[in-house]
């Protein structure tokens, strides 16, 4: 085995490095200090920070994201209002359906009235004839 880590030993490189640190910093900050310091390259464009943090408009790309959720938003508010549409026809549909029902129920009460003179005597046998009638007294006429 080789050296074995002893924490005593390198808690006490430890302190040593730490102290030789802290003894520079305190002697060279008041040197620099007095330093100007400037970087060595500039920034290609210079007008960079003022067009990214001052700017109004949204970027391009996000602008153009805000306009297509409108246009899905536009047709959102299309389907609701065909959906409207539908309903509005389907209720005009059942008002027709039940003006057609009460129609056709008073035409069927005003033809129960009429008999086929021709086909109730034209029958040779009574009791045909007798179901009959009975059949167009339960059916109303309709066969």
């Amino acid at each position: 085995m080789q050296n074995p880590l002893v924490w005593s030993d390198s808690l006490d490189r430890f302190n040593l490095l730490s102290s030789q640190f802290y003894n520079l910093l305190y002697e060279l900050t008041p040197e620099l200090k007095n330093e100007a310091i400037f970087p060595i390259k500039t920034l290609p464009d210079p007008n960079i920070i003022p067009n990214v943090f001052m700017r109004t408009r949204l970027i391009p790309e996000i602008e153009d994201y805000h306009k297509e959720l409108e246009m899905v938003d536009d047709s959102v508010k299309d389907d609701e209002a065909f959906e409207r549409l539908v309903e509005e026809h389907d209720d005009v549909c059942k008002k027709l359906i039940m003006a057609f029902d009460e129609l056709s129920d008073e035409y069927h009460l005003q033809d129960r009235g009429k008999v086929d003179i021709k086909t109730s005597v034209n029958k040779e046998e009574p009791d045909e004839r007798l179901l009959d009638i009975l059949k167009y007294m339960n059916t109303g006429g309709v066969e």
